[in-house]
């Protein structure tokens, strides 16, 4: 794929005596909503659960585009029919993920790019995209746009993603706080995505994996009016994944429901 130039990826020290175990369908759960403004869900999602490797997708339409929900299925049924196809669910490593991740985006990119070339729309359709691969011993992820992946280790949240947003650049600029960020009137302006532009620039990171993590992926619905403090206690004090995305999507929908909702949790 041509993704032009990549982030540097953030590397973390993989403990190699610790190897998590395999992932099982117990270990994971998902849930979507339209959200109590939207009248269209343009989220979508999907994940593969394997005998070793486990692929997790997540798309947000752009908003306010047409099609936007075109835009995000097309991109992960696209990513998941690669996935099956490869049958990644073994033998699988971070070099393989790398370059599946890669070749699957920037094939993605292309369906959706040469959708809107036919369609000649004013207002072309996008997705944020944000997809993982869980191997034994690491977690492969890339991204573009502003949907988010948060780990909880030892009690602690991280997000591990970066928004690609105006806002998030002026946050890093300092310009802006980060809680004006979240009420700027450009907060969903998105500077990178899937099918805008002919060529891709996804952002891939690589961390370790540690038994006892958890892992939120969303779009940015579940988490617009939802304090990360929160996050971390819904994450580490739910009993199991379909708790704890249930507690996430019910407190979404209770503090304004703007926009639609998405979120998958993992428990490894």
């Amino acid at each position: 794929m041509n993704v032009g130039v990549l982030s540097l990826p953030e590397i973390e020290q993989f403990p190699i005596h610790r190897v998590s175990r395999a992932i099982t369908f117990n270990d994971i759960a998902a849930e979507t909503h339209p959200g109590r403004v939207r009248l269209c869900n343009e989220d979508s999602f999907a994940y593969s659960v394997g005998n070793e490797n486990t692929l997790v997708v997540v798309a947000d339409g752009i908003g306010g585009h047409l099609y936007g929900d075109v835009a995000s299925q097309i991109t992960v049924k696209s990513i998941l029919s690669a996935w099956h196809r490869s049958a990644f669910g073994s033998n699988l490593t971070s070099e393989n993920a790398t370059q599946f991740l890669c070749s699957q985006i920037r094939n993605a990119n292309q369906i959706v790019y040469q959708m809107n070339a036919e369609k000649n729309l004013r207002n072309p359709m996008g997705t944020t995209l944000l997809a993982a691969c869980f191997l034994k011993d690491a977690l492969v992820m890339a991204h573009l746009g502003d949907s988010r992946c948060y780990r909880v280790r030892n009690g602690r949240i991280r997000q591990l993603t970066y928004d690609h947003s105006y806002v998030s650049s002026l946050v890093s600029n300092h310009v802006i706080s980060r809680a004006n960020a979240a009420v700027h009137p450009f907060a969903h302006v998105i500077c990178r995505s899937v099918g805008i532009t002919v060529d891709v620039q996804p952002e891939l990171n690589f961390f370790d994996r540690k038994p006892g993590d958890r892992y939120l992926f969303c779009t940015d619905g579940a988490i617009l009016s939802v304090d990360e403090n929160d996050l971390q206690d819904m994450l580490y004090d739910s009993e199991t994944p379909q708790e704890a995305v249930s507690s996430i999507v019910r407190t979404a929908l209770s503090n304004g429901g703007e926009d639609n909702i998405t979120a998958i949790v993992m428990f490894t």
